[in-house]
């Protein structure tokens, strides 16, 4: 008879059971005589399945028990007393006399000589099946890289312990074979492991249909299957762990993804349920205890997005037993109730923690539906609803957020579901997003989000599945700071004075609000420069440009303009082109938007005024009190002169502004003195020029002082002249 295992605390309950049955057992010689045969496996099996069983709440294991007294296998029915198989303990030893003992091997399938089918065969049976050899314990079956197995005949049956090495194969029942699921697991404990699940068709588990059993699924991928409860897959007293996998694609009256009737134990790790769809209940995920049953589901770091349901739960359907969803982003999913969530029981309790729920669509409470007769727990830093409206049928707690008026689901998110990294597709948060490190780092609860991103990125953690990356500091303490910022853009700043992250972020449209130009053609690229570094100016910009369809013309008159949100306009801060590199550079005080231009047209200034003035060497003197005439010219790419018809178009285009002085505190206003009121030019067709003829009759004009002029032609400045007036 063996003896108790080493290095256990006697007080162990297991092991005082153990103990206890074990004077039960000597009383059957043959019982005695399996045990020893099997060795130190089976008490370390029978500790395993007595720990699992006494995890579940006590109408699950009191059910569990009898299933397994009642379905146990011939091998031990017939050694085992039944009083004895219907305790816990009993029930663990059955589990653990039945399961083959822990000599595996590990079953290469070739698709030929060894195929998938016989591979399961021999691993049930521990017996030479096809061209596969013997199973022995809990077998590992290893699948060729990108294979597909095709099933014409029954569904594939687990009823041992077998580990699928997937390695990205399909495996999938055939179109026209009879509509039965692709993988059955009766009594067995199935690990698949980087494997596609498709094209199952039956009553309940198109995929796969589990009662009873346990089963782990990993980076797997469950998809086009179609069945009466459980599209996905279908679970009736399991024990289920879904990680890094997607469950996608499946139809059922119920359950769409997934269907958990009356006794099981689930829990979906770093995963997504996407566009599943069911009738009656359930687009995603299907929770239905009835009364009947004890369940646990436990969804954490996952993503469920665009599931539809004609009723109630087009996320979750939870009709009793325990609910939690962590960490969690549930989004885009459709029902008549409870567009998220659909909770409904006189008994059960749903807990959600920090976790998205925004965006999904229903008649009534769109978010989320629970019933009174739950027990609710929710105050843990959860995002619900958009637009000012939480769309849950409870009172958010004080921790929790509901966005306000205005703040619409693209605001919180990226609505499409997209390949950001890990096993799995996310929603991405966008940037201002409420759900940002709106976690007190203290209340953190998880180490990483569902691709597996470190959390916190910022001084707190995000709501929902995805943790939005802060990247990392590129511009450093120092002086000449050259910051390559991404999208062809390099910065050089004159000082930083406390590191930061400098980016360059390329769009097609311009800022809101930037006037277009008649003087210019914008490249159609336009970049929007931040830091979050601390610095001085001055700030060079270096951005390369396409020259592919420019002619040397252009290219030599491109400028580079920085936009002013304050003033709504375009500042030229070129400072040169290099045609060779395709670089333009330009000097600034500030980052903001930035955008190269051809400079269609050039005006230029005629005498009295000339162009290329400074303050340190200015027109004039001019005496004070005459008119001066500012007359102007403009010229095209190639130098000559715009003049008619293409000239009186452009009239109503140019400006002139002087109501800034350049060393004076008082505004240049020559008020209604002016001969010509107001801003404009005419034109004049004799002459070719544009003209706008400048009072300096104002009394409050200072004699020997210097005045600034400029000409803008659509609210851009294209010239500017320095004068003095005595």
């Amino acid at each position: 008879m063996e003896k108790p295992p080493k290095n256990r605390d006697p007080n162990d309950s297991a092991f005082s059971e153990w103990r206890a049955h074990m004077v039960e057992v000597e009383k059957h010689p043959w019982l005695v005589s399996i045990m020893n045969q099997q060795g130190d496996s089976v008490q370390r099996r029978f500790f395993q399945f007595y720990s699992r069983l006494r995890k579940q709440p006590r109408r699950t294991r009191r059910l569990l028990q009898a299933r397994i007294s009642r379905k146990q296998p011939r091998s031990t029915r017939r050694f085992l007393p039944r009083k004895m198989s219907r305790t816990l303990v009993g029930a663990a030893l059955v589990l653990a006399l039945s399961s083959t003992p822990v000599h595996a091997n590990t079953i290469n399938v070739d698709g030929i000589n060894c195929t998938l089918v016989d591979a399961v065969t021999a691993a049930n049976t521990d017996t030479v099946s096809g061209g596969c050899i013997a199973g022995s314990g809990p077998d590992t079956i290893v699948l060729e890289p990108g294979s597909t197995h095709t099933l014409v005949g029954p569904s594939l049956p687990i009823s041992s312990q077998i580990t699928i090495e997937g390695n990205g194969a399909i495996i999938e029942r055939s179109s026209g074979a009879d509509p039965l699921s692709v993988l059955t697991i009766e009594y067995g404990d199935l690990t698949l492991n980087n494997a596609t699940i498709t094209g199952g068709a039956d009553g309940p588990g198109g995929g796969m249909i589990i009662s009873p059993g346990t089963v782990t699924i990993n980076e797997s991928v469950i998809t086009g299957n179609t069945a009466l409860e459980g599209g996905g897959i279908y679970c009736y007293e399991c024990m289920v762990t879904i990680r890094n996998s997607t469950i996608s694609g499946n139809t059922a009256n119920k359950g769409g993804g997934m269907k958990i009737l009356d006794v099981g134990t689930v829990t979906i790790e770093n995963s997504t349920i996407a566009n599943n769809v069911s009738v009656l209940e359930g687009g995603g995920v299907s929770q239905d205890v009835g009364g009947y049953g004890d369940s646990s589901l436990t969804i954490s770091n996952s993503t469920i997005s665009g599931n539809t349901t004609d009723s109630e739960g087009g996320g979750v359907f939870s009709e009793g037993g325990s609910l939690t969803i962590s960490n969690s982003t549930i989004t885009g999913n459709t029902a008549d109730v409870g567009g998220g969530i659909y909770a409904y029981s006189y008994e059960g309790n749903i807990t959600l923690n920090q976790s998205l729920i925004s965006g999904n669509t229903a008649t009534s409470d769109p978010e989320v539906f629970a019933y009174y007769g739950y027990a609710i727990d929710t105050d843990n830093h959860n995002l619900f609803g958009y637009n000012g409206d939480a769309g849950v049928s409870f009172t958010p707690g004080g921790t929790n957020i509901v966005p306000g008026v205005g703040v619409q689901v693209s605001d919180i998110l990226d609505t499409n579901l997209a390949d950001n990294g890990g096993a799995t597709q996310t929603h991405a948060l966008v940037a201002g997003s409420p759900g940002i490190d709106a976690i007190p780092s203290a209340f953190c609860s998880v180490p990483t989000d569902q691709r597996g991103i470190s959390r916190p990125q910022g001084e707190d953690c995000d709501i929902g599945a995805f943790e939005l990356e802060q990247a990392a500091d590129n511009t450093p303490v120092g002086t000449s700071v050259e910051v390559d910022a991404g999208d062809g853009v390099v910065i050089t700043f004159g000082e930083v004075t406390e590191a930061g992250n400098t980016t360059a972020i390329r769009s097609t449209e311009p800022p809101q609000g930037s006037p277009s130009s008649a003087a210019f053609q914008f490249l159609g690229e336009y970049f929007e420069i931040t830091t979050t570094a601390t610095y001085e100016s001055p700030v060079t910009v270096a951005i390369s440009y396409d020259d592919s369809g420019l002619s040397q013309a252009e290219e030599e008159s491109l400028v580079l303009f920085h936009y002013d949100e304050g003033l709504q306009e375009w500042i030229d801060i070129t400072d040169s082109v290099d045609t060779d590199s395709n670089v333009i550079k330009g000097v600034n005080d500030s980052l903001s938007n930035f955008a190269a231009a051809i400079q269609a047209l050039k005006p230029t200034l005629i005498p009295p005024l000339h162009d290329g003035t400074t303050a340190a060497s200015p027109d004039g003197p001019f005496k004070c009190g005459r008119t001066l005439p500012v007359k102007c010219q403009l010229l095209n790419l190639d130098g000559q002169i715009i003049s008619d018809s293409e000239a009186q178009q452009l009239e109503a285009h140019l400006r002139v502004s002087y109501e800034s002085s350049f060393d004076q505190g008082t505004p240049f206003d020559p008020g209604d003195d002016s001969p010509d009121i107001g801003d404009e030019f005419r034109y004049d067709d004799g002459d070719d020029l544009f003209i706008h003829n400048l009072s300096t009759k104002k009394s409050s004009l200072i004699p020997d002082s210097l005045y600034k002029l400029e000409v803008f032609v659509d609210g851009i400045k294209v010239g500017h002249v320095f004068f003095s007036l005595r």
